[in-house]
């Protein structure tokens, strides 16, 4: 472990070669209100990979941890002030919780969740997708990040796709007026995090509805037909047909999403006022949906 400058905070990032983690790391090192407390410790599972190298372009040394590997986790810990972790990267364990008991082991306090919102909690215990209800009981002071659906998913497994019948359709099993809290990943959650980093006390215990706006399928689909220059349309498919496209076992997990999706809207009844309230706390103007399509055709 190298030595930390004199007089900064240590700010270890979990999945730093990702969008949420490699959004927050560059903010940091651009924003001079931040970059001059905070020295940045980047944590991924294999550093010898191509986004950890172009990290180390940047100069920043990046660091090995595994959430198998509890040693690893409070190794790079150790004498941090924040830190930023993800609380599901795999679907076979839970490693937020092996990350929050490291933090208690090495005395880490506060530290910022990426989460979901309480799904069994808002929809009664119809649906029982949660990432952070494991984590809220610990003896640990937690501010939770909660992103929902990325832009990104337009240009990759959820992108429009050519039907047996010629035509571009955005496929899924849900009306065509169910609305998604869109958000650039790669580019927003530095700005959401930031105000977060500044002000650690004032926001501890505070959960983040990050979001841009809500967009129906239906507009999204006219915003795809306008900024990228083709007749694209939503089609409401039936769940087998949807699963075969996108995958089984990812398929399933959707299907269950997009049904809360469709009941509940994702942050439950009050979520468009949520996310205008933290949209209001973002350190910077966010990209709406026209401006992230006509950046990124198809």
């Amino acid at each position: 472990m190298t030595t930390t400058p004199a007089g900064k905070k240590v700010l270890v990032v979990f999945g730093a070669t990702g969008q949420q983690g490699g959004s927050l790391i560059r903010y940091v090192l651009k924003d001079s209100l931040l970059s001059a407390p905070y020295h940045i410790r980047p944590v991924t599972r294999n550093p010898s990979h191509r986004p950890a190298s172009n990290l180390k372009t940047d100069g920043v040394e990046v660091f090995q941890a595994d959430a198998d590997d509890p040693a690893s986790l409070r190794r790079v810990m150790r004498g941090a002030s924040m830190t930023f972790a993800m609380t599901l990267l795999r679907p076979q364990n839970h490693p937020g919780k092996a990350i929050a008991d490291a933090a208690v082991v090495e005395g880490l306090d506060p530290i910022i969740f990426s989460t979901l919102p309480h799904v069994t909690k808002i929809s009664g215990g119809r649906y029982q997708k949660s990432r952070g209800g494991r984590l809220r009981g610990l003896p640990i002071r937690s501010i939770f990040y909660c992103p929902v659906w990325f832009m990104q998913n337009f240009n990759q497994h959820i992108a429009p796709r050519e039907m047996a019948d010629g035509t571009l359709d955005i496929i899924n099993i849900v009306s065509a007026e169910t609305k998604l809290p869109l958000i650039d990943s790669y580019g927003h959650s530095g700005k959401f995090i930031a105000p977060v980093l500044a002000e650690p006390e004032k926001n501890t215990g505070q959960t983040l509805s990050a979001a841009e706006h809500f967009y129906s399928y239906q507009n999204i689909a006219k915003e795809m037909s306008k900024k990228w220059g083709k007749s694209i349309d939503y089609r409401l498919v039936l769940m087998k047909a949807f699963a075969s496209k996108v995958g089984r076992v990812f398929g399933q997990r959707l299907i269950e999403m997009m049904l809360y999706f469709e009941e509940y809207g994702h942050y439950g009844p009050q979520g468009e006022e949520m996310i205008v309230q933290t949209a209001q706390t973002a350190s910077d103007n966010l990209t709406n949906l026209e401006e992230y399509l006509g950046r990124n055709p198809l």
